[in-house]
């Protein structure tokens, strides 16, 4: 494998300053990272690995965003254009108060073409900090103890800071009981959320949705709902039986109890 490692605006322009001493690395398919071949760019940008099959070819130096792009043996000589790194900073905030929340667990997505990234911390004092970023199109998933997952959308732009304020609303809560047609307590029953036509339901993904089992009692709780939107909750079993489902919306801070899911 050969190549050359440039600095270029954009992370996707064709022509570019050779990048001298950049540091790459190829993580072939199905192996260990700590096998991970290392290779220095020389004065042409230029790097060579003795290595086929296929796999991941990353590329960094300070002062330049870090990028990664598959390869496979055969597809010629690789090109990695570096751009300046983007810097996303921000602060968690209660939208009811306006105070900062101190500790959240941030994580970003940037869907850059070549190269995309995902990175996570937990906040200082309420503040968050992502530097390195490629320039693209980042979402934000922030959750907090008590509040409900948020989404936040930024543009990034290589050499660039962006700060971004996050509000969030207390979480929702909704609890109650499974049971069959005899009004028998079900348990071991999957209770699940899904929203009904929530804007931010895809960029919180995992974020929204929820499923909880049932106690032996029949009892559920599930805690985490965004607030202010709606969404159906019912009740499944294994053998692919389920309870009619109930539509509700929760407001923030607030717990819905008394829902009874009837499984036939």
């Amino acid at each position: 494998m050969t190549g050359v490692v440039a600095r270029t605006p954009s992370g996707l322009a064709t022509a570019g300053n050779p990048v001298q001493n950049a540091r790459v690395e190829y993580f072939e398919d199905g192996a260990d990272d700590s096998t991970a071949l290392v290779a220095t760019t020389d004065q042409n940008g230029r790097f060579a690995f003795p290595a086929g099959g296929s796999g991941i070819v990353t590329a960094s130096k300070s002062g330049l965003a870090t990028i990664s792009v598959g390869w496979r043996s055969g597809t010629g000589a690789l090109r990695i254009e570096l751009p300046p790194p983007a810097t996303l900073t921000g602060r968690v905030y209660d939208m009811a108060s306006r105070s900062t929340i101190v500790e959240a667990h941030v994580s970003v997505m940037v869907d850059h073409p070549v190269s995309p990234r995902s990175s996570a911390v937990l906040t200082d004092n309420g503040s968050f900090d992502f530097d390195g970023l490629p320039p693209g199109s980042a979402v934000l998933l922030v959750q907090a103890r008590g509040y409900a997952p948020t989404a936040a959308t930024a543009t990034l732009t290589g050499g660039r800071s962006r700060n971004v304020e996050v509000g969030m609303l207390l979480e929702g809560s909704v609890t109650g009981s499974v049971v069959d047609a005899q009004d028998n307590a079900v348990g071991g029953a999957l209770v699940e959320i899904e929203y009904q036509g929530f804007t931010d339901a895809a960029l919180l993904s995992s974020g929204v949705s929820g499923y909880v089992l049932t106690g032996d009692d029949g009892r559920f709780l599930v805690t985490g709902i965004v607030p202010n939107e709606g969404f159906s909750i019912y009740a499944e079993l294994e053998d692919g039986s389920r309870s009619d489902s109930q539509t509700l919306t929760a407001t923030p801070g607030t717990l819905i109890e008394g829902v009874v899911l009837t499984i036939d």
